[in-house]
């Protein structure tokens, strides 16, 4: 039983199941199971609040668990219309014109492919199917919000500013699936299949909590990518920053000491905790010692082997939930996040599970 749909990544992948986001306090309520269809009942919303977009008019549910007003959003949809509008109404079809309104919110109906550059304060919230696609997504300052967003064959590169990412789908794109000059905070997202690897640090701000990161390089022989799951190339660390919880598998690097596989950070004294880093390759292979972690950081309380057997649902399409058996329940010997990467509350047992996932039955 999971709180999103297993993900079907063949090619553009469908996105999983989307709720927008909702605070630790709700996830205890959120974790009673509907037998029949497998999916979690989220409670409903006191008055005046929402959990999921279908609590709103405006199917904007922030973060603070508001709905957005309607005169706050600027509406998006691949099968809108070439207007400056954007309104519920009279959706437009291009990023910029949405831009172009100032509102703080943008809400995304469909695939759109036209984008451009970001550089003010606002935030994006998908729809079910909600995509950007096709076209690199540039940040180029401002505090920046993607919530529930797939971008498919679309990277992300932020040159400035802050990007918070929450329960974001990136894959099959050309190049490293985030790329972060600024600050970054990505939370309960799957990052997959994309050519040159998962994520790119290289500011000192930086909080990495939930995340699946897996399938990222060329596969096998001399292919591969400079960046394997993740890479933090800053030698120092904000206070705040963290990468924990995490399942990073079966990444792919080329042959070089100044990458790892899975995670490598140069950060003296800087600790990552409860991740898995298994199954990550160099040129192909599981062998070489960098081949999961590399650099100066430390890791605690974390699973990290060549050997990727440690019961995931299935491996084979990028499933990395964990099923009843697996060793990494209950293992973890620090505490972790408040949810999961489903949304789901933890711990659920005697420890928390080891990884991005927390087994619920």
């Amino acid at each position: 039983m999971r709180a999103a749909a297993l993900l079907l990544l063949t090619g553009c992948a469908q996105i999983f199941g989307l709720s927008s986001p909702h605070p630790a306090g709700d996830a205890a309520a959120a974790d009673a199971v509907d037998g029949q269809d497998g999916h979690i009942d989220l409670p409903d919303a006191a008055p005046g609040h929402c959990v999921t977009i279908a609590d709103c008019p405006t199917s904007v549910c922030l973060p603070s668990t508001v709905c957005a007003a309607e005169t706050d959003v600027a509406w998006l949809s691949a099968t809108g219309t070439a207007n400056s509008l954007c309104t519920m109404a009279m959706p437009c079809t291009s990023l910029g014109s949405a831009l172009n309104t100032n509102l703080p919110y943008i809400r995304v109906h469909g695939a759109i492919t036209q984008l451009t550059s970001i550089s003010r304060d606002v935030s994006i919230f998908a729809e079910p199917g909600g995509a950007f696609s096709n076209n690199n997504l540039l940040i180029n300052g401002g505090n920046i919000g993607l919530y529930e967003l797939e971008l498919a064959s679309s990277c992300v590169t932020t040159n400035a500013g802050t990007l918070t990412a929450e329960h974001i789908f990136v894959h099959d794109c050309n190049n490293v699936a985030i790329n972060a000059a600024g600050a970054l905070v990505i939370d309960g997202s799957r990052l997959t299949k994309n050519r040159n690897g998962g994520i790119d640090v290289q500011g000192a701000t930086f909080s990495i909590t939930n995340n699946v990161i897996a399938g990222n390089g060329i596969g096998g022989g001399g292919g591969g990518s400079m960046i394997g799951g993740i890479r933090l190339e800053s030698t120092t660390a904000s206070p705040t920053s963290k990468v924990d919880f995490n399942t990073v598998v079966a990444n792919n690097i080329k042959s070089t000491s100044s990458a790892a596989g899975g995670l490598y950070c140069n950060i003296t004294a800087f600790t990552a905790t409860g991740n898995v880093l298994a199954g990550n390759l160099v040129s192909g292979s599981p062998t070489p010692t960098y081949a999961n972690t590399g650099g100066a950081c430390m890791n605690a309380s974390s699973v990290i082997q060549a050997n990727a057997s440690l019961g995931f649902v299935n491996p084979v399409a990028l499933d990395f939930h964990i099923t009843a058996s697996s060793p990494l329940r209950d293992t973890a010997t620090v505490a972790g996040p408040g949810t999961d990467l489903d949304g789901e509350s933890r711990p659920f047992g005697s420890a928390y599970d080891i990884g991005a996932d927390e087994y619920h039955p």
